[in-house]
């Protein structure tokens, strides 16, 4: 509100983007100001691919890497269960925005305090993740996932070298 009736001269602009950059809802912004007497701000709103329960309330991962809270929704995106560690968590979906694996088809990602992690997809499937993955880790489990000629439920990649696959859940 501050910026009504204000002149266009006055407006502190880094002020105004420090504002902006800070709001996690926001996924990018621009500033233009078009003289003689008007401002036009450009907001794009963040995309939530992740959700997360955090004091009985239900919290989004944006596609910025913050956290916001949203009154819709959204059951398309995977939920985090586990060690909440913001900084791991954005690695972990970058890593599988970037790979063949879909976020939609994950149903939870379980993250274990040694930072490893479990996919839960939505058909019931589960993959075993050791703490350190990379991308071409990723492309590998899936390249698996999906050739799997022995159609298993849980595929345990978590030792070294080795594949561990079982069509019970224990």
């Amino acid at each position: 509100n501050y910026l009504l009736n204000n002149n266009i001269f006055k407006i502190n602009k880094k002020f105004l983007s420090y504002k902006l950059r800070n709001n996690p809802i926001l996924g990018s912004y621009e500033i233009k100001k078009i003289y003689p007497d008007t401002i036009r701000i450009l907001l794009v709103k963040s995309n939530p691919v992740a959700k997360f329960n955090q004091n009985k309330k239900t919290l989004y991962l944006g596609d910025n890497g913050k956290i916001f809270k949203q009154t819709q929704i959204n059951d398309q995106i995977p939920e985090i269960v586990g060690e909440i560690n913001l900084e791991y968590i954005n690695r972990i979906i970058k890593i599988i925005n970037n790979s063949s694996f879909k976020l939609n088809k994950i149903k939870v990602i379980k993250i274990y305090p040694s930072n490893r992690f479990d996919s839960i997809f939505n058909n019931g499937d589960i993959i075993k993740f050791p703490h350190n993955v990379d991308q071409k880790f990723i492309e590998d489990a899936f390249i698996f996932y999906k050739n799997n000629a022995i159609n298993s439920k849980i595929i345990d990649l978590r030792l070294k070298n080795k594949i561990i696959t079982r069509n019970e859940w224990s």
